[in-house]
């Protein structure tokens, strides 16, 4: 969804706006200067704005507001109505039916949207190349299927925590249909296995981004397909896909090498049956990495992170919140050698003690959030000295 910037509609603006409509220019010019509120709705009215954002009022929306506005603003490209749960599908409809041009639109957690909803998107929506449909609980793969038909030109989809969407057979129609398709969230979708992501792999070779919490019915073998067949891949979250092992680690690091890029975010939390091994040729391959989660992947140790300390320099964030064999020595080797951190959880690492904090303290200069909430070891006279000598940081302990 691309960024609101000053010209857009809010519920802050919007009555203002329509105010102005049906004022002279002289007597606009006058409210305009008055106050700045006034003034904005001046600037959007006449600039035409193409950007609606209802999601910062998200209780207050109705159908009948969202019909009111894109039938006066028809060439709006990005709307934003994440949270509110009052619309139906007569607001889909509206927007539908009034905005051809339209590019990206969020409907996230509009639990009452249906597919009759994405019917309407598909048949008079054509340029749309963004839809978030994150929590839309009413939604099934049929709706999702006529939405990628319709909109061929989609290069990003949320269809995350949609209570069983999606079937092997939508991703198969998303990757027939959305060849360019680069990004791709599916949190929660228990029924998608291996063929569905394998199809999409085969067809949409520019994959940049896959978010596939919860997936349990993913194996090392999907990995292996994009690793093989998206070079442009470098976001990857499996977390809580607890039949991934070092096998797709690997392919997914080689791939990157053998591409040239590279990972830059990964996240394997609670994927159990990862293990220093595959991680130490990930970190070997991957030397632009930004992001890793390894949130209570058990069976990890110092070696892991020796191995990203000394590869992966670029690194900004970490997160190993039960990972319990963890130690102070192998958090000291990370701060010295990876300068860009921001941010770092050691939740429940028994084994931390104070001499971490002081490794904080001396060597990351950039970190803003360290949370080592339940890590016994660590004093509070060590921390208390941390936040004096670095009022900047938060430390969440």
């Amino acid at each position: 969804m691309a960024p609101c910037g000053p010209c857009c509609i809010t519920p802050h603006n919007i009555a203002s706006g329509l105010i102005l409509e049906y004022c002279g220019w002289e007597d606009a010019a006058v409210l305009a200067s008055a106050c700045r509120s006034w003034a904005e709705a001046a600037e959007i009215l006449a600039q035409g704005t193409r950007q609606l954002d209802f999601s910062s009022a998200e209780r207050c929306v109705l159908d009948a507001i969202v019909r009111a506005v894109v039938s006066r603003r028809r060439k709006l490209e990005h709307i934003r109505l994440a949270g509110c749960h009052c619309i139906t599908d007569a607001a889909v409809a509206a927007v539908a039916a009034c905005c051809a041009e339209l590019r990206s639109l969020s409907l996230r957690g509009c639990d009452a949207i249906t597919d009759a909803s994405l019917r309407a998107l598909a048949e008079g929506c054509p340029k749309l190349s963004h839809i978030d449909l994150h929590e839309c609980a009413s939604i099934t793969d049929l709706g999702v299927q006529a939405i990628v038909k319709g909109c061929p030109g989609l290069s990003r989809i949320d269809i995350g925590s949609c209570q069983g969407v999606m079937l092997d057979a939508t991703a198969e129609a998303l990757a027939e249909h959305c060849p360019g398709l680069e990004r791709i969230e599916l949190d929660l979708c228990y029924w998608i296995t291996d063929l569905g992501v394998k199809a999409i792999a085969k067809r949409c070779s520019g994959l940049r981004s896959v978010e596939f919490h919860h997936c349990g019915n993913l194996t090392d073998a999907a990995m292996v397909a994009l690793a093989e067949r998206c070079p442009c891949l470098d976001h990857v979250n499996l977390d809580s896909s607890h039949r991934i092992t070092d096998a797709a680690v690997v392919a997914l690091a080689c791939a990157g090498a053998r591409s040239g890029s590279g990972l830059r975010h990964l996240g394997l939390d609670r994927c159990q049956r990862v293990t220093d091994g595959g991680l130490q040729v990930l970190a070997q391959h991957c030397r632009h990495l930004e992001s890793l989660s390894l949130c209570g992947c058990d069976r990890i140790s110092d070696l892991t992170l020796n191995a990203v300390a000394k590869h992966c320099h670029q690194l900004r964030a970490l997160c190993l919140d039960r990972c319990r064999r963890i130690t102070d020595s192998a958090v000291s080797v990370v701060c010295r050698s990876c300068p860009l951190l921001e941010y770092m959880s050691f939740v429940s690492c028994y084994m931390l003690s104070d001499s971490s904090l002081r490794a904080v303290e001396q060597h990351c200069g950039q970190l803003r959030i360290f949370k080592v909430y339940l890590c016994g070891r660590i004093t509070d006279a060590a921390a208390d000295m941390l936040e004096q000598c670095r009022p900047r940081l938060r430390l969440l302990r």
